[in-house]
C-alpha cells in the first residue's frame, strides 16, 4: 500500500542540502524512498518533530519498503537527538520528520552534503529506486532515545558548581529537553537568573543587555570553551579563521564531532554554561580576539557560478571545504555560490572593519566584472581600443 501510495508523488519532490522538501506526505515518503535506495540504507535512524504524524508514518513504511533492513523509530526528538542516535546505533544515515520536509543525516550524523542530495533527488526523479521487498524490512520502536541522549550531554559537560540560568526557548518540546539538561549537569532554569540563554534547535545564545551578539560572536564563545578544555578547534562555521588559531576542516572524527555540537543548541547551551563556571560572561567576551566581519551577495545565474569561480582563481585559492579563498592586508575573504539561491557569497573576516569592507568590496567587484565579460562578449563581442587590443582584462 506504501508502495502505490507513494510511487506515483515523484513530481514536485526536492532535495537541496540535506533537507529534502514535499508538498504532501506522499511526496515526502518517496523521497525517503528514495534516500533508502539512493544511499543503499541497511539501518536507518528516523525522529519526528510532532507536526506531521501522516508524512513521519508514511516514511517509516517506505524506509522499510525500499531496502532497509531495519528502521529504528525512536520517536519525537531534535537534530542533535537524531546525530546522537545515528552514532549510538551505528546507523547508515538518519531522518527527522518536520512539517516543512525532512532533514537527512549521513553516517556521521551530518546533514547530506549538495552531491549526495543531488543524488536522492535524482534517484527521486527518475524513478530509480529497488523493487519494493514483499514483507519490507522491520521497523523496530525505539522510547530510550531522550534519557540516552540527555546522559551523554551531562557525562560531557556536567558540572560541580551549577549555574542558575534564564531560558528563553519557544518550542515547548526543546524547553522541556533543555530544562531537563540543565538538571542532569548539575544547573538549573531560574526566570528570575540574570544569565540569560537563547535556545533553538541548532543554536544557542548568550543574551545581554547591551547590544545583541554576532552570530560569529556566540561561535567564539562556544570555541572558547573548548580551548579551555584544551581541545583544538576547527573552523567549523567557515569564518575565515583557518590558520588564525583554528584549524581547516579536515573530515577527522574530531571535526565531524564539532560540526555535530555546533548543530546542536542544547549542547552548545551547557558548552557556555561550562564556559561560564570558569569566567564570567563578561570576561569571556572581553577575551573574544578583536574581529569584524563583513559579507555581501552578488546576483549570479546558476549556470554562470562555475565560469565566475575559474574566473577568481588568478587572485584566491581553491578551499578544502569549498568555495576560494583571499587573503590580504591580513584579511580573510572567502567567495562561495550560493547552493540554493541565484547569488554568489562573500564574506571576510579581518581586525577592524575597514579591512573588512574593503576586501569585501574588492571581491564583490572581481565578481561582477566576470560577469559583465560574459554578457559583452555574449552581447557585442570584446571591446576594443583603436589599436583593436582589449579593454577587457584577461
Amino acid at each position: 500500500v506504501v508502495c502505490e501510495t507513494v510511487g506515483q508523488a515523484a513530481s514536485g519532490a526536492s532535495v537541496r542540502e540535506g533537507m529534502a522538501v514535499g508538498d504532501t506526505p506522499a511526496q515526502l515518503g518517496w523521497l525517503a524512498g528514495a534516500f533508502a535506495g539512493a544511499r543503499r540504507l541497511r539501518r536507518v535512524a528516523v525522529v519526528h518533530a510532532g507536526d506531521c504524524p501522516a508524512a513521519w508514518h508514511t516514511a517509516l513504511g517506505a524506509l522499510s519498503a525500499y531496502g532497509c533492513e531495519e528502521v529504528v523509530a525512536l520517536g519525537r526528538g531534535t537534530a542533535g537527538m537524531l546525530a546522537y542516535a545515528v552514532g549510538a546505533l551505528h546507523a547508515d544515515g538518519g531522518l527527522l520528520c518536520r512539517a516543512e520536509g525532512m532533514l537527512l543525516v549521513d553516517e556521521n550524523g551530518l546533514p547530506l552534503s549538495g552531491g549526495a542530495s543531488e543524488t536522492v533527488a535524482s534517484a527521486a526523479r527518475r524513478q530509480d529506486l529497488p523493487v519494493p521487498a514483499l514483507t519490507g524490512g522491520t521497523v523496530r520502536a525505539h522510547t530510550s532515545l531522550r534519557g540516552a541522549y540527555l546522559d551523554e550531554l551531562a557525562k560531557a559537560w556536567h558540572c560541580a558548581e551549577g549555574i542558575h540560568v534564564s531560558l528563553n526557548c519557544k518550542d515547548r518540546f526543546l524547553r522541556a529537553v533543555a530544562r531537563e539538561a540543565l538538571t542532569r549537569a548539575g544547573h538549573a532554569a531560574d526566570a528570575k537568573a540574570p544569565l540569560a540563554i537563547a535556545v533553538t534547535e541548532d543554536a544557542a545564545k548568550l543574551l545581554t543587555a547591551e547590544n545583541a551578539l554576532a552570530p560569529w560572536q556566540q561561535w567564539l564563545l562556544c570555541a572558547r570553551a573548548l580551548r579551555l578544555r584544551g581541545e583544538e578547534v576547527y573552523d567549523v562555521r567557515d569564518l575565515g579563521l583557518a590558520g588564525d588559531g583554528f584549524l581547516p576542516p579536515d573530515g577527522s572524527e574530531a571535526c565531524r564531532r564539532q560540526q555535530r555540537l555546533f548543530r546542536d543548541g542544547v549542547a552548545q547551551l551547557l558548552l557556555l554554561l561550562a564556559l561560564f563556571s570558569a569566567e564570567s560572561p563578561a570576561d569571556a567576551l572581553r577575551a573574544l580576539p578583536a574581529l569584524s566581519r563583513a559579507e555581501a551577495e552578488v546576483p549570479c545565474p546558476g549556470g554562470e557560478k562555475g565560469r565566475v569561480m575559474e574566473a577568481l582563481l588568478a587572485d584566491a585559492s581553491p578551499r578544502p571545504q569549498g568555495g576560494l579563498e583571499a587573503v590580504r592586508h591580513g584579511a580573510r575573504g572567502v567567495v562561495r555560490p550560493d547552493p540554493l539561491l541565484p547569488l554568489m557569497r562573500v564574506a571576510v573576516s579581518a581586525r577592524d572593519a575597514e579591512t573588512a569592507q574593503e576586501l569585501c568590496g574588492l571581491l564583490s567587484d572581481k565578481v561582477r566584472r566576470a560577469l559583465e565579460k560574459k554578457e559583452n562578449h555574449t552581447i557585442c563581442g570584446p571591446l576594443t581600443t583603436g589599436d583593436a587590443s582589449p579593454i577587457i582584462e584577461p
